[in-house]
């Protein structure tokens, strides 16, 4: 399919031809001139005079000057060439960190054809899928004008920080989102049922967080709880568990010194104000002695829990395959009364909630994937002046080609022009 970026400037080049063409028709080539000594020696015949006629001399010239000036027109003018016409076009918004495992989000089927964007950003709120799947739509309707429709899929992590921007930018894509999902972990819970806890520690008396969670705390496993919750405290190697794995959705892995396997060990050790979870502050004197090693946000299963008062991640959340490992960097002092406080409240909820409880969820997004019919689509028509068209070739190295033929046409006439006044 052949389109044009700037139409008037073919039309220009249009126009030179057709100048070039009249003033082809204006020329009139004369006979050569005869010297005669006299009259006698003109031969017996009809007399005839030069006269106009309206048929272009030098015909080889002409279509070399045509060629050049059409050439360069359409190489000017930015056209544009499309083998197929692609009436519709997937667009596959996904992390950027899933790129060397692309292949896992390309569904394709029939002829339609599959673009994927890729994007930062996703788990702090998916609404950025949205701008940017808004961006390369406006961009490819105006690259390939055959476009009608788009299928939109956002690829997300299977919980986020936010949903603020995803309600904020939804109306503006004008059809069906698809939404599938990095990984399904477990259902989601709208409410948090009461947990079952087990404290297990290494038999050292007046532990604090053992006493933070006596509460909720059960003997059984087989007593009230929706889920169960397992607090891991100290040297557990040679201790037997208080409660059977399989009961186990949630692992707490709370050391004493604050450093949980795999940590880096801050050098030196520094101290921060509070604790920030579930929107509230548990003011402190807290000792920090670990820090998350670097590149641990590139694994999209990796989820905060809570945060230092600087902003620092203290707590996070890993997949398991019987739910869940929480890791706690929190060095709680002894004797203290801190986790039994008003404000604790905040980071005892997060610590305890169900997998995946403590950000949002976004299983409720997949609500949009309901509308099978190729009406509720996005229409290109909405995306064609969502950017400026550019006015280079398509493909690229159709403009060079162009201008190489153009100037090689002229540079033929040239030579043909030399040649004819030489002889």
């Amino acid at each position: 399919m052949l389109s044009i970026a700037t139409p008037w400037v073919l039309g220009a080049a249009a126009l030179a031809t057709a100048l070039v063409g009249a003033l082809h028709l204006l020329s009139v080539r004369r006979p050569p001139p005869l010297l005669l000594p006299t009259a006698r020696f003109v031969p017996d015949g009809e007399a005839r005079s030069v006269a106009r006629q309206p048929r272009p001399n030098d015909l080889l010239l002409l279509a070399l000057r045509v060629t050049a000036l059409l050439c360069a027109g359409l190489a000017l003018s930015g056209v544009r060439w499309t083998p197929t016409r692609v009436a519709t076009v997937r667009l596959v918004v996904a992390e950027r960190q899933w790129q060397r495992d692309s292949s896992r989000w390309l569904a394709p089927d029939g002829a339609d054809r599959v673009d994927l964007v890729w994007q930062d950003h996703l788990r702090d709120d998916p609404g950025v899928a949205l701008v940017a799947a808004t961006q390369a739509a406006a961009v490819r309707v105006q690259r390939e004008p055959g476009i009608e429709r788009f299928d939109l899929m956002v690829v997300l992590p299977p919980s986020v920080r936010s949903l603020q921007g995803w309600d904020a930018w939804r109306a503006q894509w004008p059809g069906r989102v698809r939404v599938q999902f990095s990984d399904t972990l477990h259902t989601v819970r709208e409410t948090w049922p009461a947990p079952a806890v087990f404290v297990q520690t290494d038999g050292r008396r007046d532990d604090v967080v053992a006493a933070a969670f006596s509460g909720a705390r059960r003997t059984a496993s087989g007593t009230a709880g929706a889920y169960a919750v397992r607090v891991e405290r100290g040297d557990l190697r040679d201790t037997v568990s208080v409660a059977p794995v399989t009961a186990a959705t949630v692992v707490l892995h709370w050391p004493r010194s604050g450093r949980p396997d795999g940590w880096a060990v801050r050098m030196p050790a520094d101290t921060a104000g509070a604790v920030v979870a579930m929107g509230q502050v548990l003011v402190g004197p807290w000792e920090r002695t670990a820090r998350l090693p670097a590149g641990w946000d590139t694994d999209s299963l990796v989820q905060p829990v809570a945060w230092w008062s600087d902003g620092e991640v203290a707590v996070v959340e890993r997949p398991d395959k019987d739910g869940c490992v929480r890791e706690v960097a929190i060095a709680v002092p002894e004797r203290s009364d801190l986790l039994l406080s008003a404000p604790a409240a905040g980071l005892r909820r997060a610590l305890t909630a169900p997998c995946g409880g403590v950000t949002v969820r976004t299983a409720r997004l997949a609500r949009d994937d309901t509308a099978p019919s190729v009406r509720d689509l996005a229409p290109a028509s909405a995306f064609r002046g969502g950017a400026r068209q550019s006015a280079g070739t398509e493909p690229w190295w159709l403009g060079p080609v162009l201008l190489g033929v153009a100037a090689t046409a002229l540079l033929v006439e040239w030579v043909l022009r030399r040649h004819e006044a030489a002889s």
